[in-house]
Parts: structure tokens; sequence; C-alpha cells
């Protein structure tokens, strides 16, 4: 990581691995802050706790491999946006303002890097 260079991707990459880890590590608790959940429910945060350390893992091997400005940080941008998206419209649909303001910059920031990264790659020309 020392040689990477800092730029505004590298920080939403560093900052969704943290948030998810920490979200995540949370979740394994078997429970939600603001829900009580009925008894064996647990297994549910638990799976999605597990679920948020698989994307961090995801964006932080992306990251630390030097992957992000490539064709397969294109893809995992695209998954990242299509969880996030995903996360956004589900709580606006619940109208959960604290978890859409979470997950909307995620998802635009990860659907912007998709995108970006698509427009600069280089044409091959073959002869």
């Amino acid at each position: 990581l020392g040689s990477m260079r800092c730029d505004g991707t590298t920080a939403l990459y560093a900052a969704h691995a943290v948030v998810e880890m920490v979200l995540g590590a949370v979740k394994l608790r078997g429970s939600y802050s603001s829900v009580v959940l009925p008894p064996g429910a647990e297994k549910f945060a638990r799976h999605h706790g597990v679920a948020l350390l698989s994307l961090a893992l995801l964006g932080a091997l992306a990251l630390g491999r030097g992957l992000v400005n490539t064709e397969a940080g294109e893809v995992v941008s695209l998954v990242l946006a299509s969880f996030h998206t995903g996360a956004v419209l589900v709580m606006v649909h619940a109208m959960n303002a604290k978890v859409v303001f979470l997950h909307a910059p995620f998802a635009v920031g990860f659907a912007w890097h998709a995108a970006y990264v698509r427009r600069r790659k280089p044409v091959r020309v073959t002869a």
C-alpha cells in the first residue's frame, strides 16, 4: 500500500472497507442497534454481518492489489454500486433516512468510478 497514490477513488475504497468491516463486525453479535429481533432471528443479523465483511474484503483486496483502476476494478465497482444502490432503494421505500444517507455516497461513488474506468480504457488497434 506504500506506493499507492491517494486520490478520491483510493479514499472511496478505503472508507468503504473500514465502514463495512466495522458494521459487519457489529452485526456478527446477532443484533441491530435500533431493532428488537424475535428469538432465533439473530442468525439473519449475523448473515448480514458476514455479507458486509465480504463486501469490505472485496474492495480491500482490489485496493491492496492495485486493481482499482483496471477492468477488475470496474467490475468490483459495479458490484459495490449495485449493492449500495439496492440498499438505498430498499431503505427509501422503508423511509429509513439514516441508512439511505450511509449507502447513497457509496452507490454514487462506485457507479461514477465504474463509468470513469470504462471511459479511460485505451483503444486497442489490431492489424
